[in-house]
């Protein structure tokens, strides 16, 4: 069965299929001197199957513990599946799953699943894209609160801050129930999502039109900062005036956005 390994340096978050690594052993190189370890230890890995299809995937413990606490447990715990070195997530969309192990290997998300050459066309996502976007977003940000990894969560927010710059434009009503459906009401997407609708222009009555079709908690959250941000200046409570850290979710002070 083919497994998914780890990236190399500025690899897309498509997996890169190999076989399952084998343990490292010390060369000798010609002048006697022992060659250059990995920086893995590949006896040391976590197979994990992503799925209905159990789709297999390897982590190292090494990278996988340094930020996700579920993991963290599960490999340093008195579990079955440490033990066996084996996990099995039947729930967990395998998509969703290699966008997060594109971040573990290499900091970086993309939601994307093209990636355009032309800037300006990434920043300027609209309809059924969009929606599609947000959709990527939602249940990688989900996957994130599962594994308990602030890190990837506040890695996804910093994507859609990234892409989605249109000023004015708010989730799309479907967006907004998968949103609710799917994340704690709590989060720091979820407030993301809630800010871009606190300062929209509602001009062209486009509140009054969507109103009844968005999750109650989803309209109990913005009426929450209505309130909260009724003295601050419309300039001041858009998302493109926030600190970074205000979307992100750190475990300790030493961990915040320096």
């Amino acid at each position: 069965m083919a497994t998914f390994s780890m990236f190399g340096p500025g690899a897309s978050n498509t997996p890169v299929v190999s076989q399952a690594p084998m343990a490292v052993a010390a060369e000798k190189t010609d002048d006697s001197r022992p060659a250059k370890r990995s920086r893995f230890d590949y006896n040391d890995g976590l197979d994990v199957l992503v799925g209905e299809d159990e789709v297999k995937f390897v982590l190292h413990q090494a990278i996988v513990c340094t930020t996700s606490l579920f993991f963290r447990a599960i490999c340093n715990g008195k579990w079955k599946e440490s033990e066996e070195r084996l996990l099995r997530l039947p729930e967990v969309d395998p998509e969703m799953f290699s966008i997060y192990l594109g971040f573990l290997y290499n900091r970086k998300v993309d939601m994307r699943e093209e990636r355009s050459a032309d800037m300006k066309s990434l920043k300027t996502v609209t309809g059924e894209a969009l929606i599609h976007l947000h959709d990527r977003a939602i249940h990688a940000y989900a996957l994130g609160e599962m594994v308990q990894d602030a890190a990837f969560r506040n890695a996804v927010v910093d994507e859609m801050r990234f892409v989605w710059t249109q000023p004015g434009q708010v989730g799309h009503q479907r967006s907004i129930q998968t949103l609710c459906a799917t994340v704690s009401h709590r989060s720091k997407l979820m407030r993301y999502f809630v800010d871009r609708w606190a300062v929209a222009d509602y001009s062209d009555c486009s509140f009054r039109d969507f109103y009844k079709h968005l999750p109650t908690n989803f309209v109990l959250e913005l009426a929450c900062v209505h309130t909260e941000e009724r003295d601050m200046h419309v300039a001041d409570r858009r998302v493109s005036a926030r600190d970074r850290c205000f979307y992100h979710d750190h475990e300790s002070e030493a961990d915040k956005c320096k």
